[in-house]
């Protein structure tokens, strides 16, 4: 008997004495073949059904705290920029007052 060889995962003959065992080593590759697409077709699937929520919850609470907390505190931020940007204002005027004087 002679030695298979294995083309992937599919073992065929290395010199097929017929056609009928060429092409049952063929028809074999090809279920082979389309065994393995179907498994990786149907592991892509779960690992965007697995990541793609997961990621999409991730960004929707994000958004959440952006909008609860960090407006706040940007607000408050502005707010104490206008203020100081005041006191340096009042702060020069009164200067220019003290010197007049």
């Amino acid at each position: 008997m002679l030695p298979l060889v294995y083309i992937g995962i599919a073992a065929c003959h290395p010199n097929p004495r017929s056609a009928s065992e060429l092409r049952v080593c063929l028809e074999t590759l090809r279920v082979e073949t389309d065994r393995q697409s179907s498994s990786h077709l149907d592991f892509a699937a779960s690992m965007r059904r697995e990541l793609e929520n997961p990621a999409a919850e991730f960004m929707t609470k994000q958004s959440n705290h952006k909008k609860t907390f960090q407006a706040n505190i940007e607000k408050s931020y502005k707010a104490k920029q206008t203020q100081e940007k005041y006191v340096e204002k009042v702060s020069t005027q009164y200067r220019t007052y003290v010197l007049v004087l």
